[in-house]
């Protein structure tokens, strides 16, 4: 019965699809098309299937005007924002809340200038910008209108905007006054049945009263929110009070299990968002791990583990969405240039065709110059290097890369001035997967050995050499018990030590030679020495911030670290294991 019951909605389902999708079939206008394929973006970012959502408003920018200023090029700059925020990429969410707003600026509509401001408060809240945030939420609800009209696709409601209110009061530690928000949102949200609203009040109730530590109050509201979000097929809401729930229950080991596995099978059983099951699984560690259930904390472990590389490998494909429709608007912009230039100058057919094919020739020239010395080389090069390890706690090094391309994009500045921009760019991205992979290398237990940490530092040495004339010589010590522990916080912090020295050698020293030695002292101390035969250290803050950043780290490990000139520079670092 139950296998019979799942084919039927399978079928509802697919049947459903087939409607929406024939709906943009049928259209034989642009701006049908741009407006069914937009319908079809929400449907899918509904039901949490964020790749078709962004596929289908890919779709939409494509066939809508680029300089239009009607009501669905705001809406398309605002479910842009949305989508961003449901993977992650608050930074960009922001830069498209904030175009949204110029947009419902000048379509002079308060309610799209409400659910504009609502965005931008809400992806500064996930950058922990909580002051910005919070005067962004306050705009949204001062432009928000008594009686808001219906519009061509629905907007935020004033129930959202206060709820997020009450959840940054509560964040910045205002318990009364979140809950002075939370229930005037909770009120309108049941007079208009506001499904979603309701569920996310509930929770922001439990969320509340847990941080005053009235867990009875907080379990109870929990509960109603996951009732509630059940009936609603709020499933992302449901699991994150099945999370919340976990850290009110770390003195009834059974009830928190029971919870954790309720989470676990309604993630089996629904579609839920990435970025949602992430974070239950965060609450369920932090639960663990005040437990001391080192079986339960391994497995979550390795689940945040497993849902962070597919949050990289789905992140990566946005940002190559990012730039190809950056490529694609860029060439909407210039031929939209082109045709205001033809009207301009009046000239005769013959002119215009000669004046549009040398400005289609001069268009084509920078483009291939663009993408094939300064895009291909650097941003994609860059794009390549976050692809391997991206992660949602890197949103400043995003938006860097984001305003560098914006400004390459501009037509008045210098060879030069592109250059430094396409480096700046490459050396960015090159930092961000660099330290993403020495985090998650750092983070498996699989690697939790000397064997791992001394392939993982000599591959990075070789591969920062290869290109030089610097001859490298790595050596272990034969004592050396290569399956002895090394926990992941030693083999990350050491890491970056050696890195740094490796890199001051590379940029200061004029070594010919460096040598990385690993030795084990007294069975119990790991010794790292790297020496060049280069100038050696000539000035105390050669190594600039580096040189503080090292001694930090090695203290922070209850080591020494030595640093001597003789006939070059030899840094000695020793720790205990």
């Amino acid at each position: 019965m139950k296998s019979f019951l799942i084919i039927i909605l399978l079928f509802l389902f697919a049947d459903y699809n087939g409607q929406i999708n024939k709906a943009f079939d049928d259209c034989k206008t642009n701006e049908c098309k741009a407006k069914e394929s937009f319908k079809i973006s929400k449907y899918y970012l509904e039901i949490d299937s964020i790749n078709l959502s962004q596929k289908w408003l890919d779709v939409t920018k494509d066939y809508h005007p680029e300089n239009s200023n009607n009501a669905l090029s705001f809406h398309i700059l605002s479910l842009q924002s949305e989508i961003f925020y449901y993977v992650g990429l608050s930074q960009f969410g922001n830069q498209e809340a904030k175009k949204a707003v110029k947009k419902a600026k000048i379509l002079n509509d308060s309610l799209m200038i409400a659910d504009a401001y609502f965005f931008e408060g809400l992806s500064l809240y996930e950058l922990s910008k909580n002051q910005e945030a919070g005067k962004s939420f306050r705009l949204s609800l001062k432009f928000y209108p008594e009686n808001p009209k219906r519009t061509l696709f629905e907007t935020i409601g004033n129930e959202h905007v206060l709820n997020n209110i009450s959840q940054l009061k509560r964040t910045i530690g205002e318990a009364d006054s979140a809950l002075f928000y939370n229930q005037k949102a909770y009120d309108i949200a049941l007079k208009k049945n506001s499904k979603r609203a309701i569920a996310n009040c509930e929770q922001t109730f439990g969320e509340i009263y847990q941080s005053k530590g009235n867990l009875i109050q907080s379990n109870q509201f929990f509960l109603k929110s996951i009732e509630s979000a059940r009936r609603f097929r709020n499933f992302d809401v449901a699991l994150l009070s099945y999370g919340l729930l976990l850290k009110n229950e770390i003195q009834n080991p059974k009830v928190c299990k029971d919870y954790f596995n309720q989470g676990e099978k309604l993630i089996e059983q629904q579609n839920v968002n990435l970025f949602f099951r992430r974070t239950f699984y965060e609450y369920a560690l932090q639960a663990f791990q005040k437990m001391n259930s080192s079986e339960d904390i391994r497995k979550v472990q390795s689940k945040i583990i497993s849902l962070v590389n597919e949050e990289k490998s789905k992140n990566n494909a946005y940002i190559q969405d990012i730039s190809n429709q950056y490529i694609k608007n860029e060439n909407k912009l210039l031929n939209l240039e082109i045709e205001k230039l033809k009207r301009k100058r009046k000239i005769s057919l013959l002119q215009l065709l000669v004046a549009g094919l040398a400005i289609v020739i001069m268009a084509l020239t920078i483009i291939i110059f663009r993408r094939k010395n300064k895009i291909q080389q650097k941003l994609l090069q860059q794009k390549t290097d976050i692809s391997k390890d991206l992660h949602d706690d890197i949103g400043s090094g995003l938006g860097s890369i984001l305003i560098h391309s914006e400004l390459l994009s501009n037509n008045n500045i210098s060879s030069e001035q592109q250059q430094k921009l396409s480096s700046k760019i490459y050396e960015v991205g090159k930092e961000i997967s660099q330290k993403l992979n020495t985090f998650i290398w750092s983070l498996s237990n699989e690697n939790n050995d000397l064997r791992s940490f001394c392939e993982y530092v000599f591959s990075y040495a070789n591969n920062l050499t290869e290109e030089t004339d610097i001859k490298l010589i790595c050596t272990k010590s034969e004592t050396l018990d290569l399956s002895k522990g090394l926990d992941g916080q030693i083999r990350k912090n050491l890491f970056f030590c050696i890195k740094e020295i490796l890199n001051n050698s590379l940029k200061h020293s004029s070594a010919k030679t460096i040598k990385i030695s690993v030795n084990i002292i007294d069975k119990k101390n790991l010794e790292v020495i790297i020496a060049d035969d280069g100038t050696g250290l000539t000035k105390e803050n050669q190594f600039g911030n580096g040189m503080t950043n090292i001694k930090n780290r090695v203290k922070s490990l209850n080591g020494n670290v030595s640093f001597q000139n003789n006939y070059g520079l030899t840094a000695t670092i020793t720790v205990p294991i």
